[in-house]
């Protein structure tokens, strides 16, 4: 697991980050508070504190952070407890089954146990492909029974779900529902066609802010929206499949199919500091971001007064410097120094940045 280590020192971190190379190098920076080494993993997150984690180690589930839905009938299926359950590598499984002319999933959630409103919520998992079912990862709340104040009372968050899996078309789908599930019901949706999904492992992710949806396929954008009002209700966590119609013909099924969830991990917005762009930039320079190495120099040489004026808590210069560096990517984007990808992304983190201090 690739690890950063943070220590007292504060040139330290600039003089590390700086160095060339493929990999990424390991950040340091000060903790002056306790004055001791502090070691953080690749579930760190730029601007964003870690809320809930699970990577599905051991061989049993997690009852403390989940539990498994009721076994009820679930459209032309039912759900199982059975069907979902670690492989004992590192993997929860989420399995569609058929025993004596009947259909089972699995589904499992954090009802009662780990609930959240707004942040940002992201699954690594490998897709099945079989005809008749759909897997998904949603968020859920009572309020989106609700009826009245469109969604802002709980709405039902599909952050993807997989009914078009047979189709072979590369698509998954994601929506969003409301004001219950009768007459008043309303919805929005997208989907969404991305070359490989039902290959390999892939993420997936909503950032819920208050003013919108954004979600996630592979870090890139693939649907904003605000439909319905934001729901302003703590949300459940949900894996599940489900058999029905809309993803086919069950009978063309070859079973048992999975869903292979790799972790789920969920974060809420923290200040963002100097320290979270140099991760953005070391990000960036394990994936080639940078046509010219200065330009990855220049951005943390930038950085080091930026840091400097952090801890010091001198909010004028800290936005002052933000708004320099906004400046210089302007310039390497014009040099073509920096990919389109990595300049929008480095300015992005600069104005969150510059948002959290002035509200600091």
């Amino acid at each position: 697991m690739l690890k950063s280590y943070l220590y007292s020192g504060l040139c330290m971190v600039f003089a590390v980050a700086i160095g060339l190379g493929g990999a990424a190098n390991p950040i340091l920076a000060a903790d002056k508070e306790n004055n001791q080494l502090i070691e953080t993993t690749d579930s760190d997150k730029p601007g964003w504190k870690l809320t809930f984690e699970d990577n599905f180690s051991g061989d049993q589930l997690d009852l403390t952070k989940w539990s498994r839905s009721p076994e009820w009938k679930r459209k032309d299926g039912w759900w199982s407890d059975e069907e979902s359950f670690l492989d004992g590598e590192g993997h929860l499984i989420i399995q569609i089954s058929e025993r004596d002319g009947e259909y089972y999933s699995g589904a499992i959630n954090t009802r009662d146990k780990f609930e959240q409103a707004y942040g940002y919520y992201e699954i690594r998992a490998k897709l099945p492909k079989e005809e008749g079912f759909w897997s998904a990862f949603w968020l859920m709340t009572d309020g989106a029974h609700e009826v009245g104040n469109e969604g802002r009372d709980g709405t039902e968050i599909d952050i993807f779900e997989t009914p078009y899996a047979y189709r072979n078309n590369d698509t998954i789908s994601h929506a969003l529902h409301w004001d219950g599930y009768e007459e008043h019901h309303k919805s929005a949706g997208q989907d969404v066609q991305v070359p490989g999904i039902y290959e390999g492992y892939h993420t997936f992710a909503l950032e819920w802010t208050k003013d919108e949806y954004i979600f996630y396929v592979d870090d890139q954008v693939t649907w904003r929206t605000n439909a319905g009002g934001i729901s302003e209700v703590p949300s459940f966590v949900q894996l599940s499949a489900e058999v029905g119609e809309w993803g086919g013909k069950i009978e063309n099924a070859t079973l048992p199919d999975q869903m292979v969830v790799d972790y789920v991990r969920v974060y809420e917005r923290d200040v963002y500091s100097a320290l979270d762009i140099v991760k953005e930039v070391e990000q960036l320079k394990s994936k080639h971001s940078f046509t010219n190495p200065q330009a990855a120099r220049d951005i943390i040489t930038h950085l080091t007064a930026l840091q400097h004026f952090e801890h010091t808590k001198r909010l004028e210069k800290v936005v002052k410097h933000a708004k320099g560096l906004k400046n210089l990517l302007n310039s390497q984007q014009e040099k073509e120094w920096l990919t389109e990808h990595a300049y929008l992304r480095l300015q992005g983190a600069v104005d969150r940045l510059i948002v959290d201090w002035e509200e600091y």
